[in-house]
């Protein structure tokens, strides 16, 4: 039905599993996938599947563990907390099913990939501004970039009230 490293479902054997499955994604998952977001981390998953009717599944998506990404302000990777959960609504069969938000499911297969639902909840679950708690940051990264930081005009020296600016 499904394995650790393999988050493909059989979605109708799934929905008559009364336990939900339980899944530890690591660092492997995440350099699988192709994206750059998260460098690494340690998720607990849990997904729950029920059918309810009609060819329609609905799949709960629990996320729990830590991520590592890289810090905005120093570069260096930082770890955050992961604790989310999610629903996803799934149709089996052709045509668009009405309703917002469905993934559809051709009729020639009985699985889905819940690989990319994982990825999209961890990344939703960071704040949009990801640094080190004050103090933590890369004290080398920041005196560079305070090196090279830009003055704000205010600061600098105002030639346009300089009464011998201009004049020759």
């Amino acid at each position: 039905m499904a394995s650790n490293d393999n988050l493909s479902i059989d979605l109708f054997a799934a929905s008559r599993e009364t336990q939900p499955l339980v899944f530890e994604v690591g660092d492997a998952f995440f350099e699988g996938l192709d994206q750059s977001e998260i460098l690494g981390g340690d998720l607990r998953v849990q997904l729950r599947i029920r059918e309810t009717g009609d060819d329609f599944f609905v799949a709960d998506i629990e996320e729990n563990g830590c991520v590592r990404v890289v810090c905005d302000r120093c570069l260096d990777e930082v770890t955050y907390d992961i604790e989310i959960a999610d629903r996803v609504k799934i149709y089996y069969g052709e045509g668009e099913p009405e309703g917002e938000d469905i993934e559809i499911l051709p009729p020639n297969t009985n699985t889905h990939d819940f690989a990319w639902h994982v990825y999209e909840l961890a990344v939703l679950a960071l704040p949009i501004q990801r640094i080190h708690p004050e103090g933590d940051c890369n004290a080398e990264m920041l005196a560079q970039l305070d090196e090279h930081r830009a003055s704000r005009v205010d600061e600098e020296d105002d030639t346009d009230n300089d009464p011998t600016w201009g004049d020759n």
